[in-house]
């Protein structure tokens, strides 16, 4: 089995590493010949470990299939040492195999013996946090604008450069002639594509930002609205700076953000919308005046003027300046008619930034925008 360490100054990666990537966190990729952990072989692990103010980037070889055994040591004594297990898409391939593998090879294995010989139906990873990059910037794709969310197209959004330009497929017929013959040509090429896929789950640590943000990690700088008074903008500011620029737009919504500032941009309404009384059993219509009255006054007014009300009629009207809002959390709640699924509040006169109804606002535009975002 072939070993080979290398140190990075931790200082060369963004702020967001020091607190996300601690000395309990182990990174990780796997090389194998094929999909199927029983009818392929494992023929490198590489991980990434912090050691103070370094970052370690350590690579495990086997020379042939018989070393599989030796790669899953090593990787079971690194696992005694962390408890949190940070990889890209290893949810979906990477550890079902290795947990395959921890089982084959289970009579031959002597390290960590309550994770090796643990029943084949448990998980051998329970004891362990698992964040897997790639389901937390699922969600994220049409917001970032990523035609997909492979490993090297999130990289080239960082504008992050590779001398590897092989795929884990390209590299299976390239291992094979390195396990015949030991050349070091193939030795270095399978290396590198491991090494730089490490190297590359640490430089993307920086795209946590969109997600922490998107989840409420900010804080409310400042609540504006236009000279114009048709745009409420809203300045936010996140804990982590964000590495690239992008921007959404959901109408009314619209959110820019970019380095240590989000804007959230709302288009305000100026004119007349309708309050729905949840309740037109209880109204009448009067169409002479298009508006809803309780019975309690209406059966004062003559039969001529009234109709009991309906879902569609029963509203009294005002004309205001009105913000949007996708859920009921500003009432009362006005629509432009009943069926409308996004209500307003009327404006108020000055927001307070440190307001909980404001965050759970600001909170429910921002996933509107996620969602709505293709």
């Amino acid at each position: 089995m072939q070993t080979t360490k290398k140190s990075i100054p931790l200082g060369l990666f963004p702020s967001i590493t020091e607190h996300v990537f601690t000395e309990d966190t182990l990174f990780f990729d796997i090389e194998t010949t094929g999909f199927s952990a029983k009818k392929s072989d494992l023929y490198l692990i590489g991980v990434g470990y912090r050691r103070g103010d370094e970052a370690v980037i350590e690579q495990f070889l086997a020379d042939d299939a018989t070393e599989q055994v030796l790669l899953l040591e090593r990787f079971a004594k690194l696992l005694e040492s962390h408890a949190t297990l940070l990889t890209y898409n290893g949810a979906g391939f990477d550890l079902p195999y290795l947990k395959e593998k921890f089982h084959s090879f289970a009579s031959e294995l002597h390290t960590a013996p309550a994770l090796l010989h643990a029943p084949a139906s448990s998980d051998l990873f329970s004891s362990h946090t698992i964040r897997d990059l790639y389901k937390e910037l699922t969600p994220l794709r049409g917001f970032l604008g990523l035609p997909n969310l492979k490993q090297k197209t999130v990289e080239g959004f960082l504008s992050l450069t590779r001398q590897d330009t092989y795929s884990g497929g390209d590299l299976i017929p390239i291992y094979r002639h390195y396990a015949a013959t030991h050349d070091d040509l193939p030795k270095g090429l399978l290396l590198l594509h491991n090494y730089e896929d490490v190297l590359g789950m640490l430089q993307l640590l920086p795209m946590l930002s969109y997600p922490a943000f998107l989840n409420g990690d900010y804080r409310v700088e400042d609540v504006s609205v236009s000279p114009s008074k048709d745009t409420l903008q809203i300045t936010l500011m996140p804990s982590d700076p964000f590495p690239v620029r992008a921007e959404s737009v959901c109408t009314p919504f619209s959110l820019v953000v970019g380095g240590n500032t989000a804007t959230l941009s709302v288009q305000l309404l100026q004119g007349e919308l309708k309050y729905f009384f949840p309740d037109p059993e209880n109204y009448y219509y009067l169409p002479d005046e298009d508006t809803a009255i309780h019975r309690s006054v209406g059966n004062y007014v003559d039969r001529k003027h009234r109709v009991p009300a309906k879902k569609s009629n029963c509203y009294i009207r005002k004309t205001d300046i009105f913000v949007p809002q996708t859920e009921e959390l500003y009432s009362p709640a006005f629509r432009m008619s009943n069926k409308d699924m996004l209500s307003y509040f009327t404006l108020p006169e000055t927001f307070d930034p440190e307001n909980e109804s404001l965050r759970h606002y600001i909170d429910a535009c921002l996933q509107c925008l996620v969602r709505n975002t293709k």
